[in-house]
């Protein structure tokens, strides 16, 4: 009976100094995953800090300009607008996030814009144009220019709109022709 006592105890502590040594073993694992996830951790906050200075010289910029600036992201939704294009119009920036151009300007409009944004985000290369609009009281000539907006991977993601009145600038032409 002893030497049979004696085997199971040096096989339990056989086992026993295995379990130890796969418990070390996890542990040891556990730490460095942890070690992973705390430098994964310390990127993504260094990269929400980035983000967050970036929409914050943007909001700069766009709040200090007076050129009506509208940026939409690859769905055509209005991400951020400049003060002077919030005045255009008639809305606060509230009402413009989220908004495509079918909820801001007139149809035929919007579905030029559309058209103009689907080729944009397909080739990556911008546009300008001259558009007359008829405004409230008369029409105005505008020079619209959209630059497509690019993810690091530099995959289009967007379209930066420019709004620039330019009818004075078209009527003294006329009148020069």
């Amino acid at each position: 009976m002893s030497v049979v006592t004696s085997q199971i105890r040096g096989s339990m502590m056989k086992d026993s100094t295995k379990r130890k040594s796969q418990l070390v073993h996890e542990l040891s694992e556990a730490r460095k995953r942890i070690a992973q996830l705390e430098h994964v951790q310390s990127g993504r906050v260094r990269l929400e800090r980035a983000l967050s200075q970036y929409w914050y010289l943007l909001d700069a910029m766009f709040r200090g300009s007076s050129e009506l600036f509208g940026l939409k992201d690859h769905n055509g939704r209005y991400q951020a607008a400049s003060a002077s294009f919030c005045t255009f119009i008639g809305k606060p920036e509230i009402d413009i996030r989220g908004r495509t151009d079918f909820d801001l300007f007139p149809q035929t409009l919007a579905e030029a814009f559309q058209r103009n944004d689907s080729q944009i985000l397909l080739s990556g290369k911008g546009q300008t144009w001259d558009e007359s609009v008829q405004g409230k009281e008369n029409w105005h000539r505008y020079r619209f220019t959209k630059t497509p907006v690019f993810t690091i991977t530099k995959a289009c993601a967007g379209v930066l709109s420019r709004i620039e009145d330019i009818t004075s600038d078209y009527q003294l032409q006329e009148q020069h022709r």
